[in-house]
């Protein structure tokens, strides 16, 4: 998947890589549409793999 056109990538196979990352929201708050398409796109997203 090229996510930047250009940008060199190299597949890091030894050591594996893994990072736990956690999206926090506060109930009520209105996010700007830029913040509500990224939660609705983490959301969606299956990270079981």
């Amino acid at each position: 998947m090229v996510l930047y056109p250009g940008l060199p990538t190299r597949v890091v196979v030894e050591p594996e890589v893994v990072r736990e990352v956690g999206l926090v929201t506060m109930a009520g708050r209105r996010f700007s549409p830029p913040v509500q398409h990224f939660v609705r796109l983490t959301k969606r997203h299956d990270w079981t793999s």
